[in-house]
């Protein structure tokens, strides 16, 4: 039997096919603009269904599983706020989707999948990790005894959102001074626009590695990183997302930077730090193997 991963991100709609061996297959890539404008939950229904008929798959789907960019509630059935993709705050996903399928519906924050894929993908076997996935904002996953942390309310994990420094900028979660205001890519590419002028963000490591702004950029963010792994003292620390994954990203220096405000001697004597090897289909992987395992 096989189970279907969902990974929706801000642009991007992924979608494979997960076996019982873990294996992904059938992988595909939509924009979200297209395959879900107008009624979004309505439409994801007709693109499951869709998929499923268009790879002959009816009576072979155990379940389904659905990484959203946003905050659920700690049933996993309810979106609560997902200020980068429109039309899916307050939704109650697997009620909706439930009635259309004869299996069960899933859902989760769309790190935690991607810390389930890189797991499987890496073969890692800690128990005590923390993961930060830097893109257009930063996705945070923790997990502690071998199990994903959620939180009294279910949204555990937002580092994006401790209040960082002094700023006023505002934050999509609606607050202000937000460590992924300063911190995300959408500060990169203003910083690319306005202060550099010559490239844009995915040249900026390339380009301007050695400046000023790009040294505080990097220096912020290891220390916002640093602050988690001094507070939960986890074994080993996942860095991944679009930004590590750009040319010229510093990888070594990044990892002492964030030693160097790790805590001496511990955690920062025993910490472990690895970049996750995960391409476009690291969450569609996770979010397959998050159905595959709920009994």
């Amino acid at each position: 039997m096989y189970s279907i991963g969902i990974d929706i991100g801000g642009t991007s709609l992924r979608i494979g096919l997960v076996d019982e061996n873990f294996t992904l297959c059938a992988f595909e890539k939509y924009s979200v603009s297209e395959a879900l404008r107008s009624s979004p939950i309505e439409k994801l229904k007709d693109f499951i269904k869709n998929y499923i008929s268009k790879h002959t798959l009816e009576g072979k789907i155990k379940g389904a599983c659905i990484g959203f960019p946003a905050t659920v509630d700690k049933k996993r059935e309810r979106v609560l706020s997902a200020p980068n993709l429109a039309g899916f705050d307050g939704v109650n996903v697997k009620e909706e989707l439930g009635k259309h399928f004869d299996f069960p519906i899933f859902i989760e924050k769309d790190v935690n999948l991607l810390l389930l894929g890189d797991l499987e993908r890496m073969k890692i076997s800690a128990n005590d990790i923390v993961a930060c996935y830097i893109g257009t904002g930063l996705g945070n996953a923790m997990m502690i005894n071998g199990n994903l942390v959620a939180g009294h309310n279910g949204v555990a994990g937002e580092l994006g959102h401790i209040p960082f420094g002094d700023s006023d900028d505002p934050c999509g979660c609606g607050n202000v001074g937000c460590a992924e205001v300063c911190v995300g890519g959408k500060y990169l590419s203003r910083l690319a626009e306005e202060t550099f002028n010559d490239c844009d963000i995915s040249e900026i490591f390339v380009k301007h590695r050695e400046s000023i702004e790009i040294k505080n950029y990097l220096d912020r963010l290891a220390r916002v990183i640093a602050s988690e792994v001094n507070i939960l003292d986890p074994e080993l620390l996942i860095l991944g997302g679009g930004i590590p994954n750009m040319d010229g990203f510093p990888k070594e220096e990044f990892v002492l930077l964030v030693l160097k405000y790790t805590r001496k001697p511990l955690p920062a004597d025993t910490l472990k730090a690895l970049y996750s090897q995960g391409s476009g289909d690291i969450g569609v992987l996770g979010a397959g193997i998050f159905a595959q395992k709920v009994k």
